[in-house]
């Protein structure tokens, strides 16, 4: 026969003799005494620990999906960036060339020589 107990962390409202005092909270332990023969407690513990490590592969895998998703999400935005600063700086280049270009013509069409 095997007697086990477990522990879990209960949250507790404590109340203090000063009445002016507003109630405090904090933990306490709260346990359960079980007792079962050794192979019942062995497949007990072995399905526990079965539970607790695939609920902790699952969250790793959700959190390395989210950190993928946003590691994706970024370099979109960074490639989005580069794109629209190239647009914006072709884009002033050209009216430059643009402006440089009507100013010469203007300029070369009202000389007195032509």
């Amino acid at each position: 026969i095997v007697r086990t107990r477990s522990y879990t962390v209960v949250d507790e409202l404590s109340m203090d003799d000063e009445p002016d005092m507003s109630p405090r909270r904090s933990l306490g332990w709260q346990y359960t005494e079980r007792e079962s023969d050794l192979e019942t407690a062995l497949a007990e513990s072995l399905k526990e620990r079965n539970e607790k490590y695939n609920r902790l592969i699952i969250e790793h895998m959700m959190r390395a999906e989210q950190l993928k998703a946003e590691q994706e999400r970024i370099e979109e935005v960074k490639k989005k960036g580069w794109k629209l600063k190239a647009k914006r700086m072709f884009k002033s280049l050209g009216k430059g060339v643009l402006e440089a270009t009507s100013k010469a013509s203007f300029a070369v069409g009202t000389t007195p020589y032509g």
